[in-house]
């Protein structure tokens, strides 16, 4: 065999094709032709078709593989690559020639704008399920690249191929049905000084996926020592009408709207579908814990949110807000009892990016989950949003019941590529107080250069005004002079490559009584070489008439954190009012499922000992732990998260939270497999079963396997799923696998004598399995099927193999060693 420059062998996966592409190969002399158009070099190979007779092999297999390589015709499952981005899989078809059809189905899964037909069978411009469009006519700067041998097909287009703006909700998988339970439990016992405080947290989420309808209830179970209380916090019904881009909603619900106050009803509503929207990153509590300390977040009286941080700063994302409007109240429970309360307004976290457009209507009875005595009238509210221009989108409303009117205007607008002004006005009537008054809110989001942001809120409102909620209360001047008069946030974020980033944040909040409350956090933090530091300082204010002064509540903290490997060291300094304090924390992820951290902490106050381990055993989350303050407080706790999944095939556990479009995959019947998910690392259970804990409404995501994580003996067609998921729907996701038995068999005659090398080995079917080498071995990728073997000796005689193998496979080698004797036929 000669080859002539830039020939390459032909790459197939498919044993068969592969085997008779080497018999070509070591057949054929290739030949270089230059065309006259292209200045590339095209690749043909010549074949000895005398040859090739003689092998049993059709001369018209050599002519189809004498070319580049490429796809046979006919449907193949590809991972699609669009402008250098991976799509995931499709099922794309292949002419006579290997060409590639742009039909609909694949310009669907790119987006792609349909064309004229190659050739239409008709004067419609429609074509059906099998038709190609003539893509590349239309836009000849297309380029498609073939790589049958990775099964790829990569596409560059230009733009303007592109199909508008906008999600085409028909891609979206809809259906399915499971129950699930969700769980948060969160137990801890103090003692101090000879007296106990046991704190009990408790918090079940039960509910459906079913026709795309998402059914949920939730309660949350509280108790501190002698004192308990249960707040059963929503359960209602919801499903996404598509066609409509809108969402029902039915039963214990929380009004959404734009304006006005998120009052929790038992009634009706509908909201736009905001999957497709730009959304901004969610509210975010940040803060400074003295020491082992439990963070609570409360909306609207009720406890939304309980949670255990490490000393220094701490940031909560992802909490399970009741509405958009009504400001947060966060309580910082230290680990010997102390307790501090900062409000986090949430005007501070509403101006991230433009609310999404649309038209929402509630209408229901007010529910009472404060615990509070109060009435419980019926309300309705209808507001909308809407596009002004390119840049700018308003927003109105009304709301009104028994007793109550309110009516609300807002505008939101990008005076700047990088700059969002937004602003609310909202005026109420209370008859039963005889009380008019008005709320106005003002905010500004913007990045001032690549390294510097900064935004700013304030909202004032006057003596009469009222929200939904404060006419339920019975009496209302009990607490009407401790509410807000104004508030005001600030923050400023700055980043540089040689100095670090620096953020900071400020907050006020003045009642009707006189008292100004004020907060302050400061952070800075870099990067080096073997090492990060970083800084926080939190400042509180308060102030009685004109006169300002600090009060308990100031904090600095300076931490260097020191990577170790797998391990990390942290060293820190804080200090909180008078009281200084030093420490050190080990920390290490011991792998996937296992992660501990010890600490020592000196100073005033005495010495504190604090450990935790944080385990993952594949189907819930446990965190436990102890500490010991200074000289007669010390403190224990456990945490359990997760949650349980009921569908057709069984009972499945899943160690995160299940949200409301999930699915469930399966790998066969293998356990202990590992899986990558949007939420994170999964493993499948005995039954060969994991939950996908979520997935993102209307968008792609992706599935793998960790294929390392397979049994030996075990082979996957495909390793990952692109899935685009309706919300509601419950995805059934099957990794195919085949459980193969590599065996490296040595094949010998009664005299000990080896096979020839070189002889070919044929299936029963006559179709070519393996080939002959050294002292008579030859390897079967699948020995499953190593019935009927029969050998091709050089003489032309035949012999029969007789492979035996052990009862059962080796899961943990790749391949297996095995004797077989042969008989001449």
């Amino acid at each position: 065999m000669s080859i002539r420059k830039s020939a390459r062998p032909v790459l197939l996966r498919q044993p068969l094709a592969a085997a008779i592409s080497s018999m070509l190969l070591a057949l054929c002399s290739m030949e270089a032709s230059a065309t006259d158009t292209e200045s590339t070099t095209k690749t043909r190979a010549s074949f000895d078709t005398r040859t090739l007779q003689a092998r049993g092999i059709d001369p018209k297999v050599a002519e189809y593989f004498s070319e580049a390589p490429r796809f046979r015709e006919g449907t193949h499952t590809v991972t699609l690559i669009l402008n250098g981005a991976k799509l995931g899989l499709v099922d794309a078809t292949f002419d006579e020639n290997g060409q590639l059809c742009f039909d609909r189905a694949l310009l669907e899964k790119a987006k792609l704008r349909e064309t004229a037909l190659v050739n239409p069978s008709s004067a419609s411009d429609t074509a059906n399920a099998s038709g190609c469009y003539d893509f590349a006519a239309t836009y000849p700067t297309t380029k498609v690249t073939l790589n049958p041998a990775q099964d790829e097909v990569a596409l560059l287009v230009p733009t303007e191929a592109f199909q508008p703006g906008g999600y085409d909700l028909a891609n979206a998988a809809t259906g399915g049905a499971a129950g699930l339970l969700n769980y948060d439990l969160l137990g801890q016992s103090t003692r101090t000084s000879g007296q106990s405080s046991r704190y009990l947290y408790a918090s079940t989420e039960v509910g459906a996926n079913a026709g795309d309808w998402i059914m949920r209830s939730r309660q949350v179970y509280t108790s501190n020592d002698d004192r308990s209380r249960f707040e059963h916090v929503y359960a209602y019904a919801q499903r996404t009408f598509t066609s409509h881009k809108a969402i029902f909603q039915a039963g214990q619900i929380n009004i959404t709207s734009p304006l006005f106050t998120g009052a929790p009803i038992s009634g009706v509503q509908i909201i736009p579908e905001g999957a497709l929207a730009a959304q901004g990153s969610g509210p975010v509590v940040e803060g400074v814990a003295q020491s082992d300390a439990r963070v609570d977040v409360r909306q609207a009286g009720a406890l939304i949110y309980s949670t255990r941080v490490p000393a220094g700063p701490f940031a909560l994302n992802d909490i399970p807000l009741l509405n958009g409007r009504t400001d947060l109240e966060v309580t910082v429970v230290e680990g010997d009892g102390a307790e501090r309360k900062f409000i986090v307004p949430m005007a501070s976290l509403n101006a991230s990016s433009l609310p999404r457009t649309g038209y929402s209507l509630a209408a229901g009875k007010v529910r009472n989950i404060s615990g509070i005595e109060s009435t419980q009238p019926v309300v309705a509210t209808a507001a909308g949003s809407w596009v002004v221009s390119k840049s700018t989108v308003a927003s109105g409303g009304v709301m009104g019941g028994r007793g109550y009117q309110a009516l609300g205007l807002g505008v939101d607008s990008k005076v700047a590529t990088s700059t969002i002004v937004s602003a609310r006005n909202t005026l109420s009537n209370a008859s039963k107080d005889n009380a008019r008054g008005v709320q106005t809110s003002f905010a500004i989001n913007a990045n001032l250069t690549g390294s510097l942001s900064a935004g700013a809120s304030a909202t004032f409102q006057t003596k009469g005004y009222r929200d939904l909620l404060d006419t339920t209360y019975g009496d209302f001047g009990a607490f009407g002079s401790s509410r807000y008069k104004s508030q005001f946030t600030g923050t400023l974020g700055w980043s540089h490559p040689t100095w670090g980033g620096l953020n900071l944040s400020y907050s006020s909040v003045q009642t009707f009584n006189g008292t100004t409350t004020g907060r302050f956090v400061g952070s800075w933090g870099k990067t080096f070489r073997h090492a990060s530091v970083s800084a926080s300082l939190e400042t509180e204010l308060g102030s009685s008439g004109q006169h300002t002064t600090r009060h308990n509540g100031n904090a600095f903290y300076v931490n260097v954190n020191i990577p170790l490997g797998s391990r990390n060291l942290r060293t820190y300094v804080n200090q909180r009012d008078d009281r200084l304090r030093t420490g050190a924390t080990l920390s290490e992820k011991v792998n996937d499922t296992m992660n501990y951290r010890v600490a020592a902490e000196g100073g005033d106050g005495g010495t504190d000992l604090t450990g935790n381990v944080a385990l993952t055993p594949r189907y819930t989350q446990i965190n436990l732990g102890a500490g010991h303050y200074g000289s007669g407080s010390t403190s224990f706790f456990g945490q359990f998260r997760g949650g349980v999944a009921l569908h057709d095939g069984g009972v499945t556990a899943s160690p995160y939270p299940i949200q409301d479009t999930f699915g469930v995959l399966s790998v066969g019947d293998l356990s202990g497999v590992k899986v990558t998910t949007p939420y994170g690392p999964v493993w499948t259970d005995p039954w060969g079963k994991a939950v996908i804990p979520q997935l993102p409404a209307y968008k792609s995501s992706r599935v793998e396997v960790i294929t390392k994580t397979l049994p030996r003996n075990v082979d996957i067609k495909n390793g990952f799923k692109t899935i685009e998921a309706g919300r509601g729907s419950v995805i059934d996701v099957q990794f195919d696998i085949v459980k193969t038995r590599r065996v490296l068999v040595t094949a010998i005659d009664d005299q000990g004598h080896p096979l020839a090398k070189g002889s070919s080995v044929m299936g029963p079917d006559n179709t070519f399995v393996t080939t002959v080498v050294d002292d008579g071995q030859l390897f079967l990728a699948n020995a499953m099927n190593s019935e009927g073997l029969k050998v091709f000796l050089p003489d032309g005689k035949q012999c029969a193999l007789n492979v035996t193998l052990p009862e059962k496979a080796d899961e943990h080698a790749y391949y297996e060693n095995a004797i077989a004797s042969r008989r001449i036929l």
